[in-house]
């Protein structure tokens, strides 16, 4: 159990490779930006349709210095404006230092505010029919 007033735990190492942070690998200590790193990770899976770990590269590294408009699942019909918003959110979740992440409430408030910025402002309807993305889907 966390003490009061303390920042993390010190604990046995255990989890998903892939998910893992690399900070929690090397020192033990987990805290919560331990879990943002996994849910970037996650985020970064939707994006993509990738594995944590395919063709030989983990998935992180593959989309270092990679937009959005490249690394998007086009098969899962991702909207350019909200894929680059999911891309972002996902790369400072994972960032390294990790005092520079950003947590996971504001992660939250960040992909709200883009399907809601999605939501105002439909793409097109210009006879083709688009899919929505995952992330559009919510009322």
């Amino acid at each position: 159990a966390l003490a009061v007033g303390g920042t993390h735990i010190t604990t046995q190492v255990s989890g998903t490779p892939g998910f893992i942070d690399q900070y929690y690998q090397t020192t033990h200590h987990f805290d919560a930006s331990c879990d943002g790193f996994s849910f970037g990770v996650v985020l970064l899976m939707l994006l993509t349709g990738r594995q944590t770990h395919e063709g030989g590269e983990i998935l992180n590294e593959f989309c270092m210095g990679r937009g959005a408009d490249v690394l998007r699942d086009f098969s899962c019909g991702w909207p350019l404006s909200v894929a680059e918003e999911v891309l972002s959110v996902a790369q400072k979740l994972i960032m390294i230092p990790r005092r520079d992440r950003i947590t996971i409430p504001e992660a939250r408030r960040r992909l709200e505010a883009a399907a809601a910025a999605h939501a105002a402002n439909p793409p097109g309807q210009g006879g083709a029919v688009e899919r929505e993305c995952i992330m559009c889907l919510s009322e």
